[in-house]
């Protein structure tokens, strides 16, 4: 089942994008609530490509556990 019965998804829609690249989102969802924000930037210009493997092997691996407990 891919979500449980009487509930919404969570929408996330973009409501503006400056000239200067900045994104306004807006977020509509019964019982969900926006807790936190994470910005990455991508480095991949001053590291190897096999960095860049290991770099994104990780973050998949955390974003997989996230929530988990250990």
């Amino acid at each position: 089942m891919a979500w449980v019965d009487d509930h919404e998804p969570l929408l996330i829609r973009v409501n503006e994008v400056s000239p200067t690249g900045s994104v306004q989102l807006g977020f509509e969802g019964k019982d969900h609530q926006v807790c936190r924000t994470e910005i990455f930037h991508d480095f991949k210009d001053k590291i190897s490509d096999e960095e860049n493997l290991e770099i994104e092997l990780q973050e998949s691996l955390n974003y997989q556990n996230y929530g988990r407990e250990e």
